[in-house]
């Protein structure tokens, strides 16, 4: 259960965050950005609040005990949690700089993602039909 809420508010934050980089980057960091680095910015900012919602979202399920004893949607947050970090924390970095040396961690934090995805979509069927909303 600790968990979880730890979950909860490090989603709440990332939402937090995803709508403050964004709106600086759009009207504070533009001007810094190299040629096309705002388009990058944007992309960054909204996978961030996709996947920021994602979290809130699986935070919220998961508070219930399932029967495949919370370790599933665990792993599918915490792979959600670094490809956040991976893929748009480095988008934002890229957004300024020409060459980035880690510009590698790119796809790397958007297969974390995707697998943060299809790992969620293990956990619904590993709970199958024991879905009870209270």
């Amino acid at each position: 259960m600790i968990f979880w809420r730890l979950f909860f508010v490090i989603s709440a934050l990332n939402g937090f965050f995803a709508v403050l980089l964004g709106a600086a980057g759009s009207h504070i960091f533009s001007s810094r950005m190299i040629e096309g680095g705002s388009a990058l910015f944007s992309l960054a900012s909204q996978y961030h609040m996709w996947h920021s919602l994602a979290l809130l979202g699986l935070s919220l399920f998961s508070l219930k005990q399932s029967p495949c004893k919370d370790i599933i949607p665990r792993i599918s947050a915490l792979f959600f949690l670094i490809g956040i970090i991976l893929f748009s924390g480095n988008l934002y970095v890229r957004a300024f700089n020409d060459p980035y040396s880690l510009s590698f961690l790119i796809p790397i934090g958007g297969t974390f993602l995707m697998a943060g995805w299809l790992i969620l979509a293990l956990s619904v069927i590993c709970i199958g039909k024991n879905i009870t909303l209270k």
